[in-house]
């Protein structure tokens, strides 16, 4: 059930309390207003120095604070001698002339029009478009990638052949893993260009072999063009992740972005949400709330109620 607003006396009440010297617990006990409800009237009104209105408009989620990261890298294979192309024979490290390096890094910020890709300047020099990334990486939330195990990981091995600084933590989402997770193989694939299909939202673009060898003999029409095929990469997924976010339980938790005594859509950060009945664990229970903005469901404790 949703809490109805307190009155206006009830506020000045639970803030005379407060300058009473009442602690928090004495004044639910009396009152019955909400700790949390008790603690946020409280900093309130001492970042004003004045009794705060009731109910204050709810502000948007600060963009800047719920930045989601986009990206994909493509990159380059080594550049070296074999014998023949049998899977059971390794290359010998003396083999390789030039180790497997990055060639384009494209990104966008969740929700945001521009899309951006940072290429090498020559083949096999990876280290301008890695420190072109770093800061964006920085300044993110979330990071979104579709099989972010190779993505991430890869960035993080070129870094520091590189000598650059390393990646600092930041909460990684894989829509391949997503998919494989809470679908299994009821969608006879978990590959980006599978899911936009079946999404309805596109596919990928389509590239040979060629591609990757131009781009590794340093021709700038097949840079081009990767750099294109990796913009299309990153915009194609913001789509796959927006219309798989309803339907999957992700690491988003948008909520915790707000110091507001009001709980929020997890996914979206909307508080536009209707709470339908409880899910139920071995020794614990949780309310039940439906997102009406974007349909994602969100869960959380009976002890944080919506205002």
């Amino acid at each position: 059930m949703t809490r109805q607003p307190y009155s206006d006396d009830v506020k000045i009440e639970v803030l005379k309390m407060l300058d009473d010297g009442f602690t928090r617990i004495e004044i639910n006990q009396r009152t019955g207003v909400g700790l949390a409800t008790i603690g946020y009237w409280k900093r309130e009104a001492r970042s004003k120095l004045i009794a705060p209105s009731v109910n204050p408009p709810l502000q948007e989620l600060p963009k800047d604070k719920s930045k989601i990261l986009i990206y994909d890298i493509e990159t380059l294979p080594n550049l070296g001698y074999f014998f023949d192309t049998l899977p059971d024979r390794s290359i010998p490290l003396g083999f390789i002339v030039k180790p497997k390096s990055i060639c384009t890094i494209a990104w966008k910020w969740y929700g945001e029009p521009e899309t951006y890709v940072y290429v090498m300047e020559k083949p096999y020099e990876d280290k301008k478009p890695l420190e072109e990334f770093l800061p964006v990486w920085s300044e993110a939330n979330y990071a979104v990638a579709h099989y972010s195990r190779f993505d991430k990981t890869f960035i993080a091995a070129r870094l520091m052949a590189n000598g650059l600084p390393s990646l600092p933590p930041v909460n990684d989402i894989c829509t391949y893993k997503l998919a494989k997770t809470h679908f299994g193989r009821s969608l006879n694939g978990n590959k980006l260009d599978h899911l936009g299909t079946i999404l309805g939202v596109g596919r990928k673009n389509k590239t040979t072999a060629d591609l990757w060898v131009g781009c590794a003999s340093g021709d700038m029409a097949a840079i081009e063009e990767m750099a294109a095929y990796n913009k299309q990469d990153v915009e194609l997924l913001e789509q796959v992740f927006t219309e798989m976010l309803p339907h999957v339980k992700s690491k988003l938790n948008l909520n915790l972005l707000s110091d507001e005594p009001v709980i929020r859509c997890k996914q979206c950060g909307s508080d536009n949400i209707t709470q339908r009945g409880f899910e139920f664990k071995a020794a614990s229970m949780q309310h039940r709330y439906v997102c009406n903005d974007c349909g994602s469901w969100s869960t959380f404790p009976a002890k944080k109620t919506k205002l």
